[in-house]
């Protein structure tokens, strides 16, 4: 009994400390441990005054952290994800192309021609102006013979929704019979609301981020329709059931392209942070919305292979896919080269083991093709027989290898790692930007 006892206290203590630890503990919690005696007590107070100061030196270490600190996240964290207030202002080279922006006068250059808006086909109504008197002093005008036009264009004061009643026969079929009638063209199968109005209503939400609320009075106000929340996404569900054909159309013809770009980014649905992937290529775009981040939500889409080539960033969910080749992101590759110079800046002791050499060629090397891509005379018949006799990229990024410095620091274990992953990225991504497009091509809108 003694033993079982001691068990039972030893118990209670645990939960008792665990709690006072989380900040959890009420009156009743705190009359079990004056119960339990001194001893208990003691443990207890020393468990919350260990809380109080680690909260204290979080508190502090957040205060002290200057504003635009993003070290607590990395290249894969979605911006969406970093508070406004954390995201660094624009600085340096950046900051001065930005004033220079600013600075430019309106307009195109003297001597240019000039670029206005372009006169309407037609014209609908035609008014007369002419004054009374004058607007200054009120007194008699001369008429002339001077006159100037002005176009305007507006949107009718009132705009009634065209309503139609479908009269529609149903008529006897011997051969099949039974009762047969014609479908009604104007609108989908149980609808109340033609094709215009949900073609529009789908339009402004998905394509534009309209509200539900927000279209509702546009409808009902600026164009005299009235419905409901519930009506408008019951139209949208039986326009994405007509859609929905296209939809695996589109999906089957980006997994037999011949490359893909990958990306996904945070999408909130009914509340519940889901995330909106993104698979596309210059012939399709598919979307796709899983509340997962990782590998099950490629497979989903992929399957276990991808017969192409992906170009994705540094997420290590891509890697979990077997690909043909594949391609980092460049511009995800120059951050994380910033990011290691300017946590090795920090640091108080760096050591010069190589990356130096290793992270000013990798960045000359990826650039030097950027600009390439960029040139307005390049096209992939023109360099695709130049860019395997290339012998200053080939010599650039063979030095380069050679003075890979060793990963063993965390810090430059991502640019490293994926450069040699990347098998010279910047040398073969200008095949990768002359693959071959897909032999399907989609005329199917993005559903």
């Amino acid at each position: 009994m003694f033993m079982r006892s001691v068990v039972v206290h030893s118990g209670m203590l645990d939960d008792l400390v665990a709690a006072l630890q989380t900040g959890v503990c009420d009156e009743a919690a705190a009359l079990r441990l004056y119960a339990l005696g001194s001893e208990a007590v003691k443990l207890a107070l020393l468990a919350a005054a260990r809380r109080i100061a680690e909260q204290a030196a979080r508190i502090a270490e957040l205060q002290t952290r200057p504003a635009g600190d993003l070290s607590a996240t990395t290249p894969a964290t979605p911006s969406g994800m970093i508070p406004v207030y954390l995201k660094a202002n624009v600085r340096g080279k950046d900051a001065e192309a930005t004033d220079r922006r600013r600075r430019k006068r309106p307009g195109g250059r003297h001597g240019h021609p000039g670029h206005r808006r372009p006169a309407p086909l037609r014209i609908d109504r035609r008014v007369e102006h002419r004054a009374a008197c004058c607007p200054d002093c009120g007194g008699a005008l001369q008429r002339c013979n001077r006159r100037r036009t002005r176009i305007t264009e507006d949107l009718p004061e009132n705009i009634p929704p065209q309503v139609t009643e479908h009269t529609i026969h149903r008529d006897y079929c011997p051969n099949c019979r039974k009762d047969v009638e014609p479908g009604v063209p104007d609108a989908l199968p149980g609808a109340t609301l033609g094709h215009r109005v949900v073609s529009f209503a789908s339009w402004c939400h998905y394509g534009l981020g309209v509200t539900i609320d927000q279209l509702i009075d546009i409808l009902q106000f600026h164009l005299q329709t009235r419905l409901s929340a519930g009506g408008l996404v019951a139209c949208w569900q039986r326009l994405a059931d007509v859609l929905a054909p296209w939809y695996e159309q589109i999906a089957r013809e980006a997994k037999s392209s011949a490359h893909l770009h990958a990306d996904e980014t945070g999408w909130r649905v009914q509340g519940q942070t889901c995330w909106l992937w993104c698979f596309a290529n210059g012939q399709v775009c598919y979307y796709m919305i899983d509340r997962c981040r990782g590998s099950p939500a490629l497979r989903k889409f992929f399957g276990e292979a991808f017969e192409g080539i992906l170009l994705h960033d540094f997420w290590s969910a891509y890697e979990s896919i077997d690909v043909a080749d594949r391609q980092y992101c460049l511009v995800h590759l120059l951050r994380e080269l910033e990011k290691v110079d300017e946590q090795r800046a920090a640091a108080p002791h760096a050591t010069d083991d190589g990356w130096h050499t290793f992270a000013k060629t990798l960045r000359r090397l990826i650039r030097d093709g950027i600009r390439l891509r960029k040139r307005p005379d390049f096209s992939p018949q023109r360099y695709a027989t130049r860019i395997p006799r290339s012998p200053c990229a080939s010599m650039r990024w063979s030095g380069m290898c050679s003075t890979t410095p060793p990963p063993d620091n965390p810090s430059i274990a991502t640019p490293c790692g994926c450069a040699n992953a990347c098998a010279a990225p910047p040398i073969t991504s200008l095949p990768f930007w002359t693959t071959p497009p897909s032999p399907l091509r989609t005329t199917s809108p993005n559903a």
